[in-house]
C-alpha cells in the first residue's frame, strides 16, 4: 500500500510540470511521500522512494520517447530514479533524520546534475515552480534554494498534520516563511533597452529529420525575416534566429554567407543566428553575430552539449539498444564564453541544453545584460519539452535578474522579464516572428554571486547540526 501511495505521491510531483504545472502539488506530492516513509522496513522504503521517482520521471521525460522509442525513455527513467533511492536510508520518517531530507534531496540534484555524462538536470524540483509565489527566492539561491525551501515547507505541512501538540510551532514556521517572501528576491539595475525581432519559422516536418532537406530551415527563416523587415513599422536593433536556423556553415557554403548579407545590409540590422559549423569531424553548434558590410563578427560555441543527441557516449551500446544512435554525429564543445555587443545591449546566449548548466549561466549571464535562448525542439515533436525548457528560462530570468529572448526553431517561444513572467508565446511549429522593446539590466543577484556557497549550505548545515546533537546523545540515534 506504501509503494502505490508513494507512486501517487510521484504523480502529483510531475504535475507540478508543464504541461499541468500546478506548482502547488509538488508540496502536496512530498507530504505523502513523507506519509509513505513512514514504513520501519527498509525494503518498502526503497521501494517507495524508487516508485515515487520512477513515476514522476517517467510522466516528465515521456518526451525523450517522442521518435526514438519506449526503450530510451525507460533506461533514461530508471537512471534518474536510482540517484534518489539512499533517501530510503534516512528515514524513518518518524526520527529526528527526516529533518535532512530536504538537503539529502538538494545533494541528489546536484549530483544528478553534474553525472553521468556532464550531468542532467531536468526534473529539478526548481523548475516546477515557474508559476508559484516562491519563485523570487531563486534570485538569492538559485534553483536549490527554490528547491529546499519548496521541500521543507511540505515538510513543515507533514509534521503539522502528524503532531498535533506541536502545531502552533510550525503555524509559526510557515507564517515565518512566507511573511519573508517579499524580502527573499534580489534586484538587478535597469540600463536601457533593445528592440528585439525573434524569429520562429517553424519546420516542414517535426521529428528526427527536420532538417533533411539541406538549407531548408535556413531559407524558411530568411524569408520570413524578409517579409517581416519589409512590413514592419518598427525597425528592430537586431533579429534572432533560433539553433540549428542555419544549418549548414556559411562560412563553407559561399552561398548561405551571401543571402545573410543580403538581408543583413538591405535593412542594416544584424542577425544573431544559431548556425551549425564546420563539416563531418569538426561539427560545432554555435551562436553567431552576423554584421551589415561585416558579415561573420563573432561566435559562442556550445559549452555543454546534449549527452546522446549531440554526442554518443557508450556508442556501441548505445548502437545495440537504438538504432537512430546511428544517426547521431558528434560536435565538437566549445570551452569559452562570449556575448554579441548590439549598441548598447551585451546579448548573452544560452544554446538549448546550457540552460540546465548552473555555473555556465552565470558566467554568460555576468558578461551580458540580457540572454537570448536558442533552443531547437522539432525533434520532440509536440511534446511537453518545449514547455519545459521554457519554465526552466522562467527561473533562470528571476535567478539573474535578466530578460530572456527564448526563441526556438518550432516554438514555444517568447519573451521573459526579470520576474518570470511571459509574454508573446508562440504555440507548436507556428511560423511567427515576436518582436518587443526588451529591458536590459546590468548588476548581478545575490544568486550570481554566492549561490555555490549557499547551495553546500543548505546541503551541509542540517548534517553539521545533526553530527553535534549526535555527540550531545553519545552517538545513539
Amino acid at each position: 500500500m506504501v509503494v502505490l501511495l508513494a507512486a501517487l505521491a510521484g504523480l502529483l510531483l510531475s504535475g507540478a510540470f508543464l504541461p499541468l504545472g500546478w506548482w502547488f502539488l509538488a508540496q502536496l506530492s512530498f507530504v505523502l511521500l513523507f506519509i509513505a516513509l513512514e514504513s520501519r522496513g527498509l525494503a518498502w522504503r526503497l521501494a517507495s522512494m524508487f516508485s515515487y521517482s520512477f513515476v514522476c520521471f517517467a510522466v516528465v521525460l515521456h518526451w525523450s520517447s517522442t521518435y526514438v522509442g519506449v526503450l530510451p525513455w525507460f533506461l533514461l527513467t530508471c537512471l534518474e530514479s536510482i540517484f534518489f533511492l539512499p533517501l530510503a536510508f534516512i528515514t524513518p520518517i518518524r526520527s529526528w533524520r527526516i529533518f535532512l531530507f530536504p538537503s539529502s534531496w538538494i545533494l541528489i540534484e546536484e549530483l544528478r546534475s553534474h553525472f553521468p555524462f556532464g550531468g542532467f538536470g531536468w526534473g529539478r524540483v526548481a523548475f516546477s515552480q515557474s508559476n508559484s509565489p516562491l519563485v523570487s527566492i531563486a534570485s538569492i539561491g538559485g534553483g536549490p534554494l527554490l528547491s529546499f525551501i519548496t521541500i521543507s515547507m511540505a515538510l513543515v505541512i507533514y509534521l503539522f498534520i502528524r503532531h498535533k501538540s506541536r502545531q502552533g510551532i510550525y503555524i509559526s514556521v510557515l507564517v515565518a516563511i512566507v511573511g519573508a517572501l517579499p524580502l527573499m528576491q534580489s534586484r538587478t539595475i535597469s540600463a536601457g533597452t533593445v528592440e528585439v525581432a525573434a524569429v520562429q519559422a517553424g519546420v516542414k516536418h517535426l521529428g528526427l529529420n527536420f532538417n533533411e532537406r539541406a538549407a531548408q530551415v535556413f531559407y524558411d527563416h530568411l524569408a520570413l525575416s524578409r517579409q517581416y523587415l519589409i512590413s514592419t513599422k518598427v525597425k528592430p536593433d537586431v533579429i534572432i534566429w533560433p539553433e540549428n536556423a542555419i544549418d549548414i556553415d556559411p562560412a563553407i557554403h559561399v552561398e548561405i554567407g551571401r543571402e545573410l548579407s543580403e538581408l543583413a545590409n538591405a535593412f542594416q540590422v544584424p542577425i544573431i543566428a544559431g548556425a551549425v559549423l564546420g563539416e563531418s569531424e569538426t561539427l560545432r553548434n554555435a551562436s553567431i553575430l552576423w554584421r551589415p558590410k561585416v558579415g561573420l563578427d563573432g561566435e559562442y560555441i556550445k559549452n555543454h552539449l546534449t549527452p546522446f543527441g549531440e554526442y554518443m557516449p557508450l556508442r556501441s551500446l548505445a548502437e545495440f539498444i537504438s538504432p537512430f544512435a546511428q544517426k547521431v554525429s558528434d560536435f565538437h564543445p566549445g570551452s569559452d564564453v562570449h556575448v554579441h555587443s548590439i549598441n548598447s545591449a551585451r546579448i548573452s546566449p544560452i544554446i538549448c541544453f546550457d540552460l540546465l548548466d548552473d555555473g555556465l549561466v552565470t558566467r554568460l549571464t555576468k558578461q551580458g545584460n540580457v540572454i537570448a535562448l536558442q533552443t531547437n525542439s522539432a525533434t520532440f515533436g509536440r511534446s511537453a519539452q518545449s514547455a519545459q525548457e521554457f519554465a526552466i528560462a522562467r527561473i533562470r530570468a528571476v535567478e539573474h535578474g535578466r530578460s530572456i529572448i527564448s526563441i526556438s526553431t518550432s516554438g514555444v517561444s517568447g519573451f521573459i522579464d526579470r520576474s518570470g513572467q511571459f509574454s508573446a508565446l508562440t504555440t507548436i511549429n507556428q511560423a511567427v516572428v515576436i518582436s518587443k522593446r526588451v529591458q536590459l539590466f546590468e548588476g548581478t543577484t545575490v544568486s550570481d554571486r554566492y549561490r555555490p556557497g549557499i547551495t553546500w549550505s543548505v546541503i551541509l548545515l542540517p548534517y553539521l547540526a545533526a553530527l553535534a546533537l549526535l555527540r550531545r546523545r553519545g552517538g545513539k540515534i
